[in-house]
This record gives C-alpha cells, structure tokens and sequence, in this order.
C-alpha cells in the first residue's frame, strides 16, 4: 500500500489557492494516478528488488481516503472545503519527482517531523521494537502491538487519552483475543487497519526496508532515528524543534553547523521561495523549518530553528522599520516580511551584515 506516493500526487500537483470539495480532490487524484500507477509501482518493485511490483493500487471508491490522509497529516485544512496548510505548502515546496517519496529527503523530513508529532502514541515504540526484531513478520507485530504496545497504553495512559481512543483500543483488544473465529477475525482487521498503512509509510519514508513475505527489516538508519529521537521520547525526554533537526541533520550525515553568513543568506532566499505576492508575508515557523529541511537537503550545513530566529532578530533590529513582523492573536511573532531593498543590500555585503550578529 503505497499511501505516501499518492499522497506525493494529491498534494505536489495541487494548485491555486481556492478551497476545493474533498470529492473534487479525491476524483482529481484518481483521474491523474489510474494512467500512471502500474508504471510507479512497478519501478518502485525493482528499486526495492522485489520479486514483481509493489502492491498498492488505488481505485475510484478509495481515492477520497488519500484526502482524509492528507488532513490528518495537517497538509490540508480541515472542513468539507480543503486547501493546502502551510505545512502542504511547504511540502508541495520540496517535489523533486512525482509519487516517489523515497528519492526525496525534504518530504521525509517533513512527514517525520509530523508522524512525530502526531503518532507520539504508537511511531517511537514501532520504530524500538523493529530495531530489537532486526527483522519480523506482518503477524509478529500485529501480536507485538496487542500484546504490549495496546496493553501498555491502556495500563500507563488511560485517564490521559480521549474515551473514544481508549474504547477503540480497548474492543480491538478484546476482539483479538477472543476464542470465537468471527470476532477474531475482526479484531485481527482492526489492528491490519491500525499497523499495516504505519509499516508501508515507514518503509516510503526509508526509515526500515521490506522484502517479499512480506518482512520489515531494520537498517542503520532505523538504528540512527531510534537512537536519537525514538529512544529519547520513550524516556520521557521533551524534544523541541531544534533537536529534532539536530538529529535528523545528523542521521543524514551532515557534519556540521552553518556559520553566521550562511544561515543569513539562506533566511533571505528562503524568504524569497515562500513570499507570494501580493502581501509577500512569511508565517516565521514555515521559514524557520523551510530553511532547516533546505539546509538537510543540501547536505551542507546543519542549521536550525534557533539560529534562524536570531537572524530574525538581528533584521528587526538593524532594520527597524523596513522589515515588519507581525503578531497572532497572543502577542507572539508568526509572521515575518522583508523588502526586496533590503535583501539585495544586505546579500551585496552578505560577510559585513554576519560579523554584526551577535552569538
């Protein structure tokens, strides 16, 4: 099920800023894929050494579902009326290549950024019981995620979760343990619809590997996320933005960290890739993680969301007037807007403008 490389297309060839009816999008993924997706996913079959192709095809019925991911991964807004998010945006930013998100490092990083965020319940302890299985089976982990993964949240987390998330997990537990085959069968199809999408998403997303049975197996980058992010948060460790890219920097072999001048002028071109006219106003936390996956992406340098704020606050004040930030609703800046003026003056003399920034 190649949920990710779909979701690749409904967000990459979104265009226009208009709110579109989430039928309307499910028939426009589903007019673009239904040519194309034996192609795809025989190429991806053979880029993973697969006996034939990959499985995965979608149909008319289920397109619509991939509309439903896309919200739940927050890269589309939420209502009976969708468009891109500034997080759909900035993914849309980074398309290399349509439907392969294994050859695109800034998608990943984005959509890890958001698995973290949003499956802090199941990603980090999925992610721990691969490493120490090195390799295991569809049926292993489905029994690893009733037998200790459920259990344990039922156990340790019940009063902090919503009632309906704990019924749920409570009823497929119940179910999968029964003795009678029909109720059984059920519960095995509830935890298929909970495990399988997270094992398929995190094989797109290059974290583990997969042959044919099919088995999931561990590789050095599966030990490299678990070790330094997954490890972390089961501990109880709170990790900001800063150490995730810190890490995830240095996962995908980046030695080390941009000097003064670097992350200035990247703030400036970053600021020129998302400033769409006519407002030319950039929310600060899409720039800050634009110019961190940017600078992931280049494999170059290690930067990150604290040193672009400082770049930030070195504009507001060198600059006092001309480059405006705005404030939300609570008083904390969200957005950021810089003259054209200004950007070319300062890239002109880019070494004289970065000895003036205070560490």
């Amino acid at each position: 099920m190649r949920r990710l490389g779909f979701l690749e297309i409904l967000v990459g060839d979104w265009t226009g800023s208009t709110r579109i009816a989430t039928e309307t999008i499910g028939s426009m993924l589903w007019n673009f894929a239904r040519e194309n997706q034996d192609e795809w996913l025989k190429e991806l079959g053979r880029r993973r050494k697969l006996e034939g192709a990959e499985v995965g095809k979608i149909t008319q019925r289920i397109a619509g579902r991939f509309v439903k991911l896309a919200t739940e991964f927050g890269l589309l807004t939420e209502g009976p009326l969708k468009t891109l998010t500034d997080v759909g945006r900035l993914f849309r930013l980074f398309r290399k290549t349509q439907f392969f998100i294994d050859s695109n490092v800034g998608q990943q990083v984005i959509l890890i950024k958001e698995f973290l965020k949003k499956d802090d319940l199941v990603f980090p302890e999925l992610i721990e019981h691969i490493v120490k299985s090195k390799a295991t089976s569809t049926n292993e982990i489905f029994n690893w995620f009733v037998n200790t993964r459920i259990k344990n949240i039922l156990a340790q987390m019940r009063e902090n979760l919503d009632a309906k998330l704990v019924e749920r997990f409570s009823s497929t537990l119940r179910c999968y343990e029964s003795e009678e085959p029909r109720t059984r069968r059920q519960g095995y199809d509830r935890v298929k619809h909970m495990v399988a999408p997270r094992l398929e998403n995190i094989v797109d997303l290059e974290i583990i590997s997969k042959k044919d049975g099919p088995i999931y197996m561990c590789s050095d980058k599966t030990v490299a996320i678990y070790e330094r992010i997954c490890q972390p948060l089961i501990q109880g460790k709170n990790l900001k933005d800063d150490d995730i890219f810190y890490n995830l920097a240095s996962i995908y072999g980046i030695p080390k960290r941009a000097s003064n001048s670097t992350v200035l002028e990247k703030t400036l071109i970053g600021f020129d890739a998302l400033a769409e006219l006519p407002l030319k106003v950039v929310p600060t936390e899409v720039l800050r993680d634009y110019i961190c996956i940017d600078s992931i992406v280049s494999r170059k340098h290690i930067i990150l969301p604290e040193d672009v704020e400082k770049i930030e606050k070195f504009l507001s004040k060198k600059f006092y007037g001309k480059v405006v930030f705005f404030e939300d609703m609570e008083g904390r800046v969200s957005h950021i807007s810089v003259p054209d003026e200004v950007k070319e003056k300062i890239l002109a003399r880019i070494d004289e403008y970065a000895s003036q920034i205070e560490d």
